[in-house]
């Protein structure tokens, strides 16, 4: 079960493996750990990864918007939502912004989607420093995680490592949790997901 949760934490390693294990089997496995003082921990991670798969409801998460106004996910109900969950410190979420930007300037004028971008930066300031200087795409919606809300966030979305890109249906339900990146495979995820609307 350790080398499971070790595999499940770590998304660019899963990949390798997730074929291997059904969700059956994975259950099994932490169930037969339910003696294991530590089981809390493991469940956590479990469900975690669970709670991303096809079709789960998609967390209702609250963050702030350049403006410092609230925004939550609920506010995009109706639309297709891309979210790309970086941080201005992550070197891989840096060099995937331009090409993630390219992405929803194509769907421009589309009110059928919305990109969403969401900072989980410490502090916010360096946040609103970073997107003064490099500024943002039109069609990307900037918006900020506070730091005491990430561990939910966290929990609700298996962002243990970032970039991470996750695809959220119109009804609020979760397409892919695991996207890999900003590429053709992202824009026929999207095309496919935009003609079931």
């Amino acid at each position: 079960v350790v080398y499971l949760k070790e595999v499940v934490e770590m998304p660019h390693y899963w990949k390798k493996h997730q074929n291997l294990f059904l969700t059956s089997e994975l259950e099994e496995a932490l169930s037969k750990q339910k003696k294991n003082r530590y089981y809390h921990i493991i469940e956590d991670t479990f469900k975690s990864y669970f709670g991303t798969g096809l079709g789960q409801p998609a967390f209702n998460f609250s963050v702030y918007n350049s403006d410092g106004e609230l925004v939550r996910l609920s506010d995009y109900r109706g639309k297709l939502v891309v979210l790309d969950v970086w941080a201005t410190w992550c070197g891989p979420c840096i060099s995937s912004r331009p090409d993630y930007q390219k992405i929803a300037e194509k769907y421009s004028g589309n009110e059928k989607i919305s990109f969403l971008a969401i900072s989980k930066d410490v502090k916010r300031y360096v946040w609103e420093k970073f997107l003064q200087k490099k500024g943002s795409s039109t069609n990307v919606t900037e918006l900020y995680l506070p730091f005491d809300m990430n561990e939910q966030f966290d929990q609700h979305y298996f962002t243990v490592s970032i970039p991470r890109y996750i695809l959220i249906d119109a009804n609020g339900r979760i397409i892919n949790a695991n996207i890999d990146g900003p590429s053709i495979a992202m824009e026929k995820i999207i095309e496919d997901a935009l003609s079931k609307i």
